[in-house]
């Protein structure tokens, strides 16, 4: 996987990105989280409407990862003064290990340095095991930890975070 694969996302990209976000949000919280509050999460933050506006926006980084002419992971994140948020990287479950979500958080954390950034601020669930491996395996460190209401159901979450070098 290399990062000629990774571009920005357009709104025909919606169904394949709403397809990936329920893989992903399946196949990772399935015995994090209620299967209400999961399917809560898919449906306000993956409507159609929403996404378009956020692709369509320019205020959000929003990419997608291709293969076999389709999309199989996205990231997206917005910034905040020099401080880039990472709101979301999925990548396909069939597709994990094969490169895919280390090109799309190469590709955010370079839009991140184009819009003069120079902090990267991850939010994880704790619990989330897979997702706290990548993190840290590219460098990044938890800096804070906390508790959240997500859908009337508390979580715990790990802020992880790190300057973005390059």
């Amino acid at each position: 996987m290399n990062s000629e694969h990774v571009r920005e996302a357009e709104v025909t990209d919606v169904a394949e990105i709403q397809s990936v976000a329920a893989a992903g949000w399946r196949e990772t919280y399935d015995e994090i989280l209620d299967t209400e509050t999961i399917e809560n999460a898919l449906a306000e933050w993956y409507d159609e409407a929403g996404l378009r506006e956020q692709i369509e926006s320019g205020a959000v980084g929003y990419f997608v990862a291709e293969a076999d002419e389709s999309v199989v992971g996205y990231c997206s994140g917005s910034t905040d003064g020099s401080t880039a948020r990472l709101g979301a990287i999925y990548v396909a479950p069939e597709r994990w290990g094969s490169g895919f979500g280390t090109a799309l958080l190469d590709r955010f954390e370079r839009w991140a340095r184009q819009q003069d950034c120079t902090e990267l601020q991850i939010e994880v669930f704790a619990d989330n095991e897979v997702g706290n491996r990548f993190y840290r395996a590219r460098g990044y460190s938890v800096q804070d930890r906390d508790k959240e209401e997500l859908f009337g159901e508390e979580v715990a979450i790990q802020l992880f975070g790190g300057p973005l070098e390059g």
